[in-house]
């Protein structure tokens, strides 16, 4: 169960003796218990897969062994081969981002038999740029969740049709701990560090301790950032979606149409982007009602916006490191991944923010920014050299659509009433 039960149960059973800490014990026990047999079934109440009992006998080479990362949580087929020293000997990514355009949007039924056609596809060309078979493959990384039902159910399929065939051992990924770890691939990132992921579906403040061991210090309450850029994309008729939005958006004054920050009145780490994006689509509406925008227009919608929106993280983010601070806990870099992190307007604010606090950045190339099966592949090469094992009874395995990354601490940043007033001054923001 949830480390945050066991740390419940620490605390109640804390200064009893005898019969009275095994009822207490007891007590929680049957608690967590509770909470795991009564709960929806989509959700996940151990940190990952890898918690339950695992093959204890299963070994690896750790520089030669071959670990092969699946993604199929959306709309992205990715296959990566990987050695355990981190080296990529082959991959493939399948978009099917021309599929959904067409419809205006992801429908997950869809997604999942495009799924099902282009995953042994990608794991053939995968593994023949890497000159293997199958059967050379040690361990088979496969993200299990969070992600759309249909598009999970797709690669544990496939997965278990594999292993039945081959009986090739499988790990289970967590899709966002992916993201966060992602970085460590080619920098030198060390534990402790922050985490901002910030993608179409997710918006995350996290505390990476290690491996498997995160603190959700902030989470997105309604709209995703990346949803919100869509959207607001989308009322100003623009056919590239967010990125042709930041392209306009260099281009136009960010203070023509200023907006209240969200979230404001709150001392929070989490977000909040439906409220922003409905002032600006109400914005477009009222101004497009006497005639169609024109480009000046258009351009400072999208900066104004854009401004609000980083602005809103950029604060969120600052918030995470004065907590971090107060615990005491000494920052060694913050990681911005996810979608969002490939904004250049929003990486030029980290940045400030990092030089301001003395961390380093980190921004995975953009490539590495939206689902791939490199992170996948990754995250079971660390999760192998942190000495987790494939678990034995992938035929049994279930996949998770909503499942919380670590330990929720969100209260404790809130009962911590950290103050922050205007952080574009604070850090040296012009604007």
């Amino acid at each position: 169960f949830q480390q945050q039960h066991v740390r419940r149960c620490c605390c109640f059973s804390r200064g009893t003796t005898g019969r009275a800490l095994s009822a207490a014990m007891a007590i929680c026990w049957s608690r967590a218990v509770s909470l795991y047999t009564t709960a929806d079934t989509t959700q996940n109440y151990f940190l990952n897969p890898n918690s339950r009992i695992s093959n204890s006998s299963f070994t690896i080479n750790r520089n030669t062994g071959v670990v092969v990362g699946i993604e199929s949580t959306f709309d992205d087929t990715g296959v990566s081969v990987m050695n355990m020293a981190g080296d990529v000997l082959g991959e493939e990514l399948i978009s099917q981002r021309k599929v959904h355009a067409k419809t205006g949007g992801t429908i997950p039924t869809v997604a999942k038999e495009l799924h099902e056609r282009n995953l042994p596809v990608a794991l053939d060309k995968a593994l023949g740029k890497a000159n293997l078979r199958v059967d050379d493959v040690n361990v088979f990384a496969l993200a299990t969740g969070p992600g759309l039902a249909p598009c999970l159910d797709a690669g544990l399929s496939f997965m278990k049709s594999i292993n039945e065939q081959h009986n090739i051992p499988v790990l289970g990924v967590h899709h966002m701990e992916a993201h966060a770890l992602t970085p460590r691939i080619s920098d030198k990132v060390e534990f402790p560090y922050l985490v901002l992921l910030a993608s179409g579906g997710h918006c995350l403040l996290l505390l990476a301790k290690g491996v498997n061991d995160f603190e959700r210090l902030g989470t997105a309450l309604d709209d995703s950032p990346g949803d919100a850029f869509e959207k607001i994309a989308r009322a100003l008729e623009l056919d590239g979606g967010g990125m042709e939005l930041e392209l306009l958006a260099q281009r136009g004054d960010e203070l023509a149409h200023p907006s209240s920050l969200p979230l404001a009145s709150k001392r929070t780490c989490n977000t909040s982007f439906s409220g922003l994006r409905t002032v600006f689509e109400r914005k477009v509406l009222q101004l497009s009602s006497k005639s169609a925008l024109n480009v000046r227009e258009k351009c400072n919608i999208a900066a104004s916006f854009q401004r609000m929106a980083v602005l809103h993280l950029i604060t969120a983010s600052h918030r995470a490191m004065l907590y971090c601070k107060q615990r005491g806990i000494n920052l060694n870099s913050f990681v911005v991944s996810g979608g969002v992190a490939c904004n250049q307007y929003l990486r030029e604010k980290v940045e400030l923010l990092c030089r301001y606090h003395g961390v380093q950045e980190h921004f995975p190339e953009p490539f590495l920014c939206t689902d791939n099966g490199r992170m996948i592949a990754w995250t079971g090469v660390e999760y192998l050299r942190a000495g987790f094992a494939p678990m034995d009874d992938i035929q049994e395995w279930k996949y998770t659509p909503k499942w919380p990354l670590g330990i929720d601490s969100s209260d404790l940043v809130e009962d911590a009433n950290i103050s922050v007033r205007t952080v574009y001054k604070t850090i040296g923001w012009k604007k």
